[in-house]
């Protein structure tokens, strides 16, 4: 029994290290509409300096999930974030990078 609760200590520690190492990785920025659609999003998060998007994917809230080939938004992603509220949240995840790099997903939280 002590085994048991000693692996779950243990487990529960390593979990906890994996969700703050997420937090110290991921991309959480902040950006008006018009900047998202002419810059994109690339430039504002560190995680993808000097990498080379092949295709990711764009939640809206209120939206369906839209699948985007390349590295700049295609027409329904750029429709969807045009309709989009200051104060939404945008996800951007599933981002697939030249040498399969691991990519974290990035937030966007839409201001004026």
């Amino acid at each position: 029994m002590k085994y048991l609760l000693l692996l779950t200590l243990v487990l529960s520690s390593l979990n906890v290290k994996a969700q703050n190492e997420f937090k110290k990785t991921s991309c959480d920025i902040n950006m008006s509409i018009k900047d998202i659609l002419k810059e994109g999003f690339q430039k504002d998060c560190k995680n993808l300096k000097d990498k080379i998007i092949v295709s990711f994917k764009v939640k809206v809230p209120k939206q369906k999930t839209v699948f985007v080939k390349g590295n700049l938004l295609n027409d329904k992603a750029t429709d969807y974030i045009s309709n989009a509220k200051v104060g939404d949240k945008i996800t951007i995840f599933n981002i697939k990078v030249k040498n399969n790099i691991p990519v974290h997903p990035i937030t966007i939280t839409i201001k004026e």
